[in-house]
This record gives C-alpha cells, sequence and structure tokens, in this order.
C-alpha cells in the first residue's frame, strides 16, 4: 500500500487511512495512518481467525465426545438383561 502501489487512493485505502487516523489524538500524515490501519487490520484479522479456529475446534471436540457418549449409553442399553 504504500509508495505508489496498486492500491494507492482506492476506496480501501482511504478507508484505511481513516481507519488509522482513529487511534492518534491530533492530525497525522497519510503514511503513519496507513501504517497504523494496516497493522490494526492485520492484527484484527488474525485475531478473528483466531478466534473462529478456536470455536471451530471446541465445537468439533464437544460434539464427537457427545456422539461417542451416546454410543456408549447405546451399548450399555444393550448390554443390559
Amino acid at each position: 500500500m504504500r509508495n505508489g502501489g496498486v492500491l494507492h487512493r482506492t476506496r480501501f485505502h482511504q478507508s484505511v487511512i481513516k481507519f488509522g487516523q482513529r487511534y492518534y489524538s491530533g492530525p497525522v500524515s497519510d503514511a503513519k495512518a496507513t501504517k497504523a490501519g494496516a497493522e490494526m487490520l492485520v492484527s484484527y484479522t488474525l485475531l478473528g481467525v483466531t478466534y473462529t479456529a478456536v470455536f471451530w475446534q471446541v465445537k468439533f471436540f464437544f460434539s464427537r465426545r457427545m456422539m461417542r457418549d451416546k454410543e456408549d449409553r447405546a451399548q450399555m442399553d444393550d448390554e443390559k438383561p
């Protein structure tokens, strides 16, 4: 995004600048705001991906555990005289 890259002055670039300017109390240059906005965007994206992965792993673990418990109960019911 720096130095006149592909995304230079597009709507996405402008939104990253605005996003980066939110984290400073006074006016800052576009370069400094772009750097801060891009870092925060990457951080939030990685955080969201991490939370999603953990959520799905926990969900998968408990769904397999519940299926195993149901199979164990069904097997115990079959063994009763």
